[in-house]
């Protein structure tokens, strides 16, 4: 169990590479978490969406799924627990320490966005190391870069690795996702939020793909939210 004094921004957990099938502590809280988003193109203080008094509990290595119709606040929920959208009230928590004071950059996320947001002029192993590009080049960092692309490539398997010399607008939805999975996971996350990540796909590849990133999920037990407008099976 990690201590409830250790610092966000100097995080003490072993790596997803190092803890592959091991128990993993990254619990979120929301605690009476309240956002009201405004429509300003009409010039008016119109509410759109309201989200009142949320609270709930992810537990520590769980996969949470959000379930609700277009529109409802799935993405603005994932926004509130990243930082990328500060809260009108309420608290939001990782391992017991509050996140009002933690940028979105030291909270240790792996984000798939819907749209998967690729770099169109990078290649897919680009992509994937997207996390070490804009570092300063060291020996040490393009050797650690170099392991955890092949890591991920070995995790994810073929349908990964004939990807990676392409860029994005030469694959499929499909492809693209596995892409933006890679990238997440080589992020190093402790924390994985996945947005709607079936969307932009058939039903065929969602079920496909559904399946795929369940096992993949499991091999990290890292904590992950991901929204859906359906139930699915198993």
């Amino acid at each position: 169990m990690c201590s409830r004094r250790r610092s966000c921004r100097t995080p003490s957990r072993k790596s997803g590479y190092e803890r592959v099938g091991l128990s993993v502590v990254a619990r979120i809280d929301l605690i009476n978490v309240s956002k009201t988003l405004k429509d300003q193109a009409r010039g008016g203080p119109q509410a759109t969406f309201s989200m009142r008094d949320l609270s709930l509990t992810v537990p520590d290595g769980k996969t949470m799924v959000i379930l609700g119709p277009s529109g409802c606040g799935k993405t603005t929920l994932l926004k509130v627990i990243t930082g990328l959208m500060q809260p009108d009230a309420g608290v939001v928590r990782y391992d017991h320490v509050e996140m009002k004071d933690i940028p979105p950059g030291a909270r240790r996320i792996g984000m798939v966005f819907q749209s998967y947001a690729l770099y169109p002029h990078y290649t897919a192993r680009s992509n994937v190391l997207s996390y070490f590009l804009f570092r300063k080049k060291t020996p040490e960092l393009n050797a650690l870069a170099k392991a955890k692309c092949e890591r991920t490539s070995e995790l994810m398997g073929v349908e990964l690795a004939h990807l990676l010399d392409r860029k994005p607008p030469t694959l499929s939805g499909g492809e693209e996702q596995r892409v933006a999975l890679g990238r997440c996971i080589t992020r190093d996350a402790e924390v994985f939020l996945v947005d709607e990540p079936f969307a932009n796909l058939d039903q065929a590849l969602r079920e496909k793909y559904r399946v795929n990133l369940k096992v993949l999920l499991r091999q990290f037990d890292t904590t992950t939210v991901t929204p859906g407008d359906r139930p699915c099976r198993g």
